[in-house]
């Protein structure tokens, strides 16, 4: 791979080379935004995940209090789902050339 690349640079003039440069920076650029949103979505649907698990096993308690009222339910489901939960995903924006290591 080296000696591809160094003929590559070798056969190239200084005006090809800048270009091939530009494209390698904006290659790797996309790549590392690439990575970046894979492993904030990867982190979103892990939350989402277990928060759908948390409601799975509520719903298995909530069958189980036949005596319950709705209004005495519909308190439980609030406080559950306003419960403060971890961010798994704190980054607000993505810019080219900025990594973020998690």
């Amino acid at each position: 791979m080296l000696r591809v690349t160094e003929e590559i640079i070798s056969d190239t003039d200084e005006s090809n080379l800048s270009v091939l440069t530009q494209d390698i920076r904006r290659s790797v650029s996309a790549t590392v935004t690439a990575l970046q949103f894979h492993d904030m979505a990867s982190q979103i649907i892990a939350q989402v995940s277990h928060r759908v698990d948390m409601l799975e096993e509520m719903g298995v308690q909530v069958g189980g209090l036949p005596d319950a009222s709705i209004d005495e339910l519909a308190k439980a489901l609030t406080l559950a789902c306003n419960a403060p939960g971890r961010n798994p995903v704190a980054q607000m924006r993505m810019t080219v050339g900025a990594v973020e290591l998690f």
